[in-house]
């Protein structure tokens, strides 16, 4: 069980870094910034790869989420 964000986040950056077939991610609380940019970026090079990616962002916690980051 990973309870710390640093941790967490790595692990999950990893994650998507290793993929080769689908990623299914759930968002709730989000916001812009650079942490964003690095799932963005690593999201980008996943499907680049031919991986097909979904994410499910909450329409209340996505609200930090600036309109570029949206698209």
């Amino acid at each position: 069980m990973l309870i710390d964000g640093k941790r967490y986040f790595s692990v999950m950056l990893q994650a998507i870094a290793r993929s080769s077939q689908s990623l299914l991610l759930e968002f709730y609380f989000v916001a812009s910034g650079e942490l964003m940019d690095q799932f963005i970026e690593a999201l980008t090079q996943a499907a680049s790869r031919g991986v097909v990616v979904r994410i499910l962002v909450d329409a209340i916690g996505g609200r930090g989420l600036s309109h570029q980051d949206r698209s």
